[in-house]
């Protein structure tokens, strides 16, 4: 190392010295993943899924409209011995 008259005899530049400041660093600035969730994509998401529950809500009123309408049939059985559907009530 070489003694400059300017300077002094400093040394090597510590990392306190070369960092007098402390430098901000914000997660917001950094690239997001390919394929990485977005807000816009998530409300895509969510929409969706708020269709699909519709449509599911849907198939159930369906589904409890026939269990109704079978209800008068969960006691008929059927007669092995014909050919045939011999609705009896027990």
């Amino acid at each position: 190392m070489s003694y400059d008259s300017r300077i002094g005899n400093h040394g090597p530049v510590t990392n306190t010295e070369l960092r007098a400041t402390a430098l901000p660093v914000s997660a917001a600035s950094l690239p997001l993943p390919t394929g990485a969730a977005t807000d816009a994509k998530l409300d895509t998401i969510i929409a969706r899924l708020d269709t699909l529950i519709g449509h599911l809500d849907g198939v159930e009123t369906k589904l409890d409209a026939i269990a109704t309408a079978l209800a008068p049939l969960a006691n008929v059985k059927a007669n092995a011995g014909n050919t045939g559907l011999i609705a009896t009530t027990v």
